[in-house]
């Protein structure tokens, strides 16, 4: 079986941490971290990057 995983959401502003704490560092505001459970669905998905892939440009030699 696997490992219960445990995140905390800011009711204020969305932002996720693995770990409680007092203060949110995102937006400052005090006691607004709630505990969520992840099922063991939502922890395969954590290890993917939630970042939206960026379009880069081609590298072009140091001379231009």
């Amino acid at each position: 079986m696997a490992k219960t995983k445990v995140q905390y959401i800011c009711t204020n502003c969305g932002a996720t941490f693995p770990k409680w704490m007092g203060r949110c560092p995102s937006c400052g505001e005090w006691n607004t971290l709630e505990e969520h459970i992840l099922s063991p669905r939502d922890t395969r998905r954590e290890g993917r990057s939630s970042m939206p892939l960026v379009e880069t440009t081609p590298p072009r030699p140091l001379s231009e």
